[in-house]
């Protein structure tokens, strides 16, 4: 039987464990908890009894990008109106009011992939890799944005899914 071809996605997959997991896990972020398929989470204990999560993010269509999501666990945990309360241990990134990402995505474009097919993969992990320290700032200081994320806060709409269902 023939071995199936590895694509750009695969690759990328491979240069993301090679050099964005060991960063994170040098910055004491845990080991990816209940990985699905396109996702890949981290968390890490904050001194307040939280957690940071990192959890990055690929293409569900199999192209050769990823996003880096941000988020912040409280202490205490979350409820949540459909799910009742979530430990702050098993909080996700889609659990929470206050979220961020990457303005931009970390991915390979066609131009990169014909020009430099043996680095390219390497080349977009190491900038994930360099961006790790914005995550940083962001974590410290979740009310100020650095440049480079974008934060989300759907407080309104969990205050409506609780009204809903009241």
């Amino acid at each position: 039987m023939a071995k199936k071809p590895e694509t750009w996605r695969i690759k990328l997959g491979e240069a993301v464990r090679r050099a964005v997991f060991p960063a994170l896990a040098a910055r004491g972020f845990a080991s990816p908890k209940d990985t699905e398929k396109n996702f890949h989470s981290f968390q890490r204990a904050r001194a307040d009894g939280g957690y940071d999560l990192l959890e990055i993010q690929f293409d569900k269509n199999a192209r050769p990008f990823f996003f880096i999501n941000l988020g912040i666990a409280p202490a205490q945990g979350i409820t949540l109106p459909a799910q009742g309360h979530i430990a702050a241990a098993d909080v996700r990134i889609y659990h929470l009011a206050l979220q961020a990402r990457f303005k931009k995505t970390f991915g390979l474009s066609w131009l990169a992939r014909w020009l430099r097919p043996k680095t390219a993969c390497d080349d977009v992990a190491q900038k994930a890799v360099q961006a790790l320290s914005d995550a940083e700032k962001w974590f410290a200081h979740p009310d100020t944005c650095p440049a480079s994320i974008r934060a989300h806060d759907y407080s309104d709409v969990i205050e409506k899914m609780k009204q809903r269902t009241e």
